[in-house]
């Protein structure tokens, strides 16, 4: 492995706030560079523990503690990526270990990350290239990642973001089909999914949920927009009650 500073820091901390002994007699192993699957299988076996698997829960722990002192600068370079590469496979951490046994924490770490590189609604190349390696990091799928996304993402569409700049699938919900002859034919699937997610699938005015319609906040004769901001569910009574005082 490569000892880093932010790795002896984590490492530090673990020490710290742990009284478990293999854990510590672990840690220094790696400090001192000096961590080999023989001497992690000599210590397992000093303190009579079985398998790794019986350790799993407290590997599991060291490495986030790595992870969330590597996102303090909010960056991942090559060696950290590395480290935590070496220490998932000397400790035989599989691919779904941290889905299932640390969804909380993960989840936690990615959505600070995934704040912050969504924050202006778009996503940049090496934005892209920080996501990927907080997947890789957690032996995430694509699905599992984008789980864990969806709401920054529904987010940033709500707040005018293109689907095609924000490195996500996003699914949107089934809606029913209008086929009315109003302005609204040339509003957006997306933006209609958006805002009958939004509105609850309701009359904004009544509350009804029959004889919905699309209908411009701003009219569209008046300039009105075919953004999410400007279009609201409206029954048909409620939208011609508005429409006559136009």
């Amino acid at each position: 492995m490569n000892i880093d500073k932010k790795l002896i820091s984590a490492l530090g901390a673990i020490q710290e706030e742990t009284n478990i002994e293999y854990i510590n007699d672990i840690i220094e192993l790696i400090k001192s560079d000096q961590l080999y699957r023989e001497k992690i299988n000599d210590i397992l076996k000093t303190h009579n523990i079985v398998s790794y698997k019986d350790a799993k829960e407290e590997f599991l722990d060291l490495i986030i503690h790595y992870i969330n002192c590597v996102l303090l600068d909010d960056i991942i370079d090559e060696i950290e990526y590395y480290n935590v590469t070496q220490l998932k496979r000397l400790f035989k951490i599989k691919d779904d270990d941290f889905y299932k046994l640390r969804y909380d924490e993960i989840e936690e770490i990615i959505m600070k990350q995934i704040f912050r590189i969504y924050e202006d609604n778009q996503i940049e190349k090496l934005e892209a290239i920080h996501k990927s390696k907080l997947q890789g990091l957690f032996d995430l799928s694509y699905d599992q990642i984008n789980k864990i996304v969806t709401d920054e993402v529904e987010r940033a569409l709500m707040q005018g973001g293109d689907i095609t700049k924000l490195d996500a699938y996003y699914k949107m919900p089934n809606t029913p089909n209008f086929s009315d002859d109003s302005p609204d034919k040339v509003i957006s699937k997306e933006v209609k999914d958006l805002v009958w997610k939004r509105d609850g699938g309701k009359c904004g005015k009544c509350g009804s949920s029959i004889g919905l319609e699309f209908n411009h906040i701003t009219p569209f004769f008046k300039g009105g927009s075919n953004t999410f901001r400007n279009i609201q569910l409206l029954c048909e009574k409620c939208n011609r009650l508005k429409s006559t005082k136009f």
